[in-house]
């Protein structure tokens, strides 16, 4: 293929992308797993915000925080943390699935609203 066919086969792959994930995933939300009375857990937490990512995590029943925890790398000075502790993904597939899914909410109102207003104009301007 040349440059030019080229161009035109990766538009359609990205089209073809587009228009798949436009639909309902039908995923089904992963379970997430709540800090333990004593130690920590490590796992996956998610962020919702703008285009969304995920990374590892760890969470004991008081704090939390980012990267994988090990007990080699608690210091005497302690961890970087954040208050509470907070359930977590057991994987980053699991994560990423429940981005996923808050993302199809998020923007299936935001097309459904706008979806509206068009209609709502449409009547307007029928009268």
């Amino acid at each position: 293929m040349n440059k030019k066919e080229q161009a035109e086969m990766e538009r359609l792959r990205r089209e073809l992308r587009e228009a798949r994930a436009l639909g309902w995933s039908g995923l089904v939300g992963p379970t997430r797993l709540r800090p333990p009375e004593n130690g920590y857990i490590n796992g996956w937490l998610c962020n919702v915000y703008q285009s969304g990512r995920v990374w590892q995590a760890w969470s004991e029943k008081t704090r939390h925080g980012d990267g994988h925890r090990t007990d080699q790398n608690t210091s005497k000075s302690g961890l970087n943390a954040s208050h509470d502790g907070c359930a977590l993904y057991a994987s980053k597939l699991d994560a990423l699935i429940a981005l996923r899914l808050q993302k199809e909410r998020e923007l299936a109102r935001i097309l459904a609203d706008i979806d509206a207003q068009i209609e709502a104009e449409r009547e307007g301007s029928s009268v």
